[in-house]
């Protein structure tokens, strides 16, 4: 989601069984360096 001040707000879902997945909300501020990664994984469903 972008924001008007030109921040990012990203929405994370951390690796853990599925009982326990949490999703998390980051913010990357405008002008800032950030990396992201992704793994990709079979999922059937």
């Amino acid at each position: 989601m972008h924001r008007r001040d030109g921040s990012l707000a990203l929405y994370v879902q951390n690796e853990a069984p599925e009982s326990k997945k949490r999703a998390n909300w980051l913010s990357a501020l405008a002008g800032a360096c950030f990396k992201l990664s992704q793994k990709l994984v079979d999922n059937p469903s």
